[in-house]
């Protein structure tokens, strides 16, 4: 019996049987959606290694039945840059349970960097095998529309109204005491595509954060420009015609309400001028595109980006997720890579929206 499973490295081939894989666990939408993004996501990462993606494919005699697949990034830990495995899609179909550790030991073995943000099972399974801990994801919530947020959850039209009336005055009040001022040497330009400049502006904001994936032209181009799934709008601030700062963010039909993602953004990590200036215009943008709720997923301990989110009506904020990481392949960063204060991470950066 023990013969008849096997491990191994995923090739183009495979995609197919692995889609299937994926309709049988958890669905045709799920399926369909990364058959979609598939190439882009995998196959044509300009950050693979040179072996191609590390994805682990586990075989019940011919046929895929357990996957864990990763795409690269680069990641820059303290003055290195390593080449890391974000963790994505880790299943094993419901007739072979019991054998996923085995696809996970696989990939531990892997001579890369691991960090992923899994589901409650995963981690508690991620936990038993020694990954640790790197940082907490909190989502930020600016309620735009309380009206329509509360019609969808009441029945009494009444309590709606009059709790949006009330709103607009408390978040309009919080703004005003706030007592931060702008600066009006900054200018803000839409763009449509990464420009060579943005890796003038990388090489300028990389000092201030210790771990963070490389934002530079290469990276932002594939994950925000040619993205298959998802179409994005793009803001620059600029001072004296030099960015100083972007943010990435698209709008969403959900659940009967209109949602406004913030799902990426860099500064210089002091610059509270910059990132209010790129909040509230990027704020006022999905206002008036009729958003009833804006989130910002961000890891948790930047004071200045916290206290600016704050001032733009981000009152709300949950903790969603908790990054983890490979401790065989951390080995020798361990005390950089548990210091929590030390991560910059996005939405952006995992597969949570892509």
């Amino acid at each position: 019996m023990k013969n008849k499973y096997s491990l191994g490295i995923y090739e183009k081939g495979s995609k197919a049987e692995i889609i299937k894989l994926i309709d049988s666990v958890w669905g045709k939408s799920i399926a369909h959606k990364s058959a979609a993004c598939w190439v882009w996501k995998f196959d044509d990462n300009p950050h693979n290694p040179p072996q191609g993606p590390r994805i682990m494919l586990l075989r019940h005699l011919e046929n895929v039945v357990g996957l864990m697949s990763t795409f690269s990034v680069s990641l820059k830990i303290g003055k290195e840059i390593h080449t890391a495995l974000w963790t994505v899609d880790f299943m094993v179909h419901p007739d072979h349970r019991g054998r996923a550790p085995r696809v996970v030991r696989k990939l531990m073995k892997e001579q890369y960097i691991l960090v992923g943000t899994p589901n409650e099972d995963s981690y508690r399974l991620s936990q038993k095998m020694g990954w640790r801990n790197c940082c907490d994801m909190i989502t930020y919530i600016n309620i735009v529309n309380i009206g329509n947020v509360l019609k969808n959850k009441l029945s009494f039209f009444p309590v709606a109204n009059l709790a949006s009336v009330v709103w607009k005055y408390i978040k309009r009040s919080i703004y005003l005491l706030s007592g931060f001022s702008g600066d009006s040497t900054l200018s803000l330009v839409e763009v449509s595509d990464f420009g060579d400049e943005m890796d003038k502006f990388w090489e300028e904001v990389a000092g201030d954060y210790q771990n963070i994936v490389i934002r530079n032209k290469k990276y932002l181009k594939w994950r925000f420009i040619d993205s298959p799934n998802k179409k994005y709008k793009i803001f620059l601030a600029k001072k004296n015609n030099k960015i100083s700062g972007y943010m990435v963010f698209r709008c969403q039909k959900k659940d009967n309400l209109r949602y406004g993602y913030i799902v990426d953004f860099l500064t210089k990590a002091n610059d509270e001028i910059s990132l209010n200036f790129l909040l509230s215009n990027v704020v006022s943008r999905l206002i008036s595109e009729k958003v009833d709720l804006i989130t910002c997923l961000i890891s948790q301990h930047n004071k200045v980006q916290q206290r600016m989110l704050f001032k733009n009506g981000f009152l709300f904020r949950k903790k969603c997720l908790t990054v983890i990481s490979s401790a065989t392949t951390f080995a020798n960063y361990i005390p950089v890579a548990l210091a929590e204060n030390k991560w910059f991470i996005t939405m952006g950066d995992s597969d949570l929206d892509m």
